[in-house]
């Protein structure tokens, strides 16, 4: 059986980053890591994924969720740092 920690060991993105995308897409974290997967292999896909990390990170501002957008902005930060694009 292919456990949840097998299918981080094949993700490319770091399991916090994963969650985020879980918890912005609503499904469980082997369907966001297939997700992310998937947007990393497409054009245009790490710009969408960079997208959806900044959008929870604007919502927890606006619901003047403080400490929720800071981490929200440090994942993204991660993110951008690993993939970043000419397109950011």
């Amino acid at each position: 059986m292919i456990t949840l920690e097998d299918c981080y060991g094949f993700c490319d993105l770091e399991e916090e980053t994963v969650k985020a995308i879980a918890e912005h897409e609503h499904v469980n974290e082997i369907v966001a890591i297939e997700i992310t997967q998937h947007l990393l292999k497409q054009e245009g896909g790490i710009l969408l994924l960079h997208r959806m990390l900044e959008d929870d990170m604007e919502w927890a501002q606006i619901w003047g969720k403080t400490e929720l957008a800071q981490k929200y902005r440090t994942i993204l930060e991660k993110f951008d740092e690993r993939y970043s694009s000419p397109n950011l």
